[in-house]
């Protein structure tokens, strides 16, 4: 397994044998007290983690763990440091 940790976010792939790859986004309530932040972050992480790094297409296990300074971080801000984690562990387009 391989961890890369940036900004607002620390990701780990686990290989399997074969694809389709999954993902899953950790948020604890140390991030954000509120439910429905949280579920914004969940939601953007995943999509992007659908969208641009195409984590089905690889056949590995994709877990995103999200820092408390991503709650106040702009959208803009929060993608490019999903792009930087995730190329540093090659799976980023």
């Amino acid at each position: 397994s391989q961890k890369n940790e940036g900004e607002f976010v620390i990701m780990r792939l686990h290989k399997k044998s074969f694809p389709p790859g999954r993902a899953t986004v950790i948020i604890s309530k140390a991030v954000a007290k509120r439910t429905v932040p949280r579920t914004i972050l969940r939601r953007r992480i995943a999509e992007w983690l659908r969208t641009k790094a195409r984590v089905g297409s690889y056949a590995v296990d994709c877990t995103v763990s999200v820092k408390p300074a991503a709650a106040n971080a702009a959208r803009r801000a929060l993608y490019r440091d999903l792009a930087k984690t995730a190329r540093g562990l090659g799976i980023s387009s």
